[in-house]
């Protein structure tokens, strides 16, 4: 179960990602996320197959890694955008 803060940051996200799919030039998008860490994943099958990773929540609201265990991972694979949710540790 998310807690009502990770389901609207994960909204917020797929919002984002969905307008970057629909127009890939258009940059803007992504300053909706700014507080938010967006990162390659560095390890396992997803870092090899070239997923990216974004934060449920946004850093203020989550100083400690504990409280920041779900993620929106994403990929660009045969031209077309994917997304997953996962939980990490």
């Amino acid at each position: 179960m998310l807690t009502r803060e990770e389901r609207s940051g994960v909204m917020k996200i797929l919002n984002v990602l969905e307008r970057v799919r629909a127009n890939p030039e258009d940059l803007s998008p992504w300053e909706d996320i700014k507080n938010h860490v967006v990162k390659k994943m560095e390890f396992g099958s997803y870092a090899k197959e070239g997923w990216m990773e974004i934060y449920v929540l946004e850093k203020s609201k989550a100083a400690a890694s504990w409280a920041n265990r779900i993620r929106v991972i994403f990929r660009v694979a045969n031209g077309e955008m994917e997304a997953k949710i996962v939980q990490m540790h």
